[in-house]
């Protein structure tokens, strides 16, 4: 009886948890979208695509000086293992650096939202490891709040820059978490050494996942111009929406796989929801973007394509939190930097040839070979796909 009752118990924490997460980064992408749909309506192509370049060098900018990712905090938050403090306090330090370098090399001050990148990830490690739920609706909304409040704010006062700071601050509540780790936890040097394989994996390979989000923008602007590139955010912004399902299953499934909870089922139906998402994108996009934005048709090629890259997105992130669950990081990273070589050959390959489709289609092309690579693995790691 005590057995049936702790199972029934599980199953019900385990759909809150998940129905908690979801519900949160629902509403939180609906807010988000508000906010990055609504750019395009009020901005050209050209200055969209500028905001998203700068964006990206912060993007980059955050990984590198990030030496504590959400998915280490989260991993050795669920297993006790207390490093927070001494992520956190490094990932400061190089954050801080790198916004003083990358201010003097591009001479953009509103780099500094590199910070807030750093802030939210490490809050979002913790919070997700420690599987406080309640306190991941109140954080995220409210972060995605300010976005839209302080985001549009800004732009009305201060021009399309503005919207960068405005962003900044909108992350501002996550150092609550950060500083009352700090000060109420030791700073552990010996702990992280022992650590350092698992620390050091997940960074590099975090490194190569960030310059597979961002690299391909920096590569864009020069190579094709801004307006290429604003179209091309666009269809990003698409597929950051299509993904939203995926990337829940992925928060809620990492902590989980850690303690060697595999939640099969949940992955599998994730993965054929995927393919439904897919059609959808397929098929509404070309409906869709003439009436909400008729200065971004071009883009909807670009939709299409990139909505098929919805599917093997999926499967690799389902893998990828086994792999790290089980703190199996090498294969995630050789992924990783095969999916980036792809991604930026393919920008030279088909950019100038087809444009924004050949853009597309070489996202396509790195997102497919990653999951194929880590399938393989998995099948020689673990016998099986959970």
């Amino acid at each position: 009886m005590d057995k049936k009752w702790n199972n029934l118990k599980n199953k019900f924490l385990n759909f809150q948890g998940i129905s908690t997460i979801g519900g949160t980064d629902i509403i939180g992408t609906l807010i988000s979208s508000v906010f990055w749909l609504y750019l395009p309506l009020v901005l050209s192509s050209k200055n969209y695509g500028e905001i998203h370049y700068v964006l990206s060098i912060a993007g980059i900018g955050f990984i590198i000086s990030l030496v504590g990712t959400r998915d280490v905090i989260s991993v050795f938050t669920s297993k006790s293992i207390n490093l927070n403090s001494t992520l956190y306090l490094l990932s400061l330090v190089f954050g801080t650096i790198a916004i003083l370098i990358l201010t003097f090399v591009f001479q953009i001050h509103s780099i500094v939202i590199l910070m807030g990148y750093v802030i939210n990830d490490l809050a979002l490690g913790y919070i997700l490891g420690k599987k406080f739920y309640k306190k991941y609706f109140v954080y995220v909304l409210s972060q995605k709040t300010l976005t839209l409040i302080l985001g549009i704010s800004f732009y009305f006062i201060f021009g399309y820059e503005g919207i960068l700071y405005g962003l900044t601050l909108s992350f501002l509540p996550f150092s609550i978490i950060i500083f009352r780790e700090i000060k109420n936890t030791k700073i552990d040097f010996n702990l992280l050494i022992s650590h350092k394989e698992f620390v050091t994996n997940n960074y590099v390979l975090s490194v190569i996942g960030a310059l597979r989000s961002h690299m391909d923008k920096i590569i864009i602007a020069p190579l094709l111009g801004f307006v290429i590139l604003g179209n091309y955010a666009l269809a990003m912004q698409v597929f950051a929406i299509l993904m939203l399902v995926s990337n829940v299953v992925f928060k809620y499934a990492l902590p989980h796989d850690a303690q060697g909870i595999t939640n099969s089922k949940i992955k599998n139906l994730t993965i054929l929801f995927s393919i439904v998402i897919a059609i959808l994108g397929i098929f509404i996009s070309p409906i869709l973007i003439p009436l909400v934005f008729p200065n971004f048709i071009p883009a909807v090629d670009a939709i299409q394509i990139i909505s098929v890259a919805v599917i093997p997105a999926t499967v690799g992130q389902m893998l990828v939190s086994k792999f790290l669950g089980n703190e199996k990081s090498r294969e995630v990273l050789a992924a990783r930097i095969i999916s980036l070589s792809l991604m930026i050959l393919g920008i030279f390959i088909f950019g100038p040839i087809f444009e924004l489709q050949g853009l597309a289609l070489a996202y396509l092309l790195s997102s497919s070979c990653q999951a194929a690579f880590l399938l393989v693995y998995s099948k020689k790691k673990f016998n099986k796909i959970n």
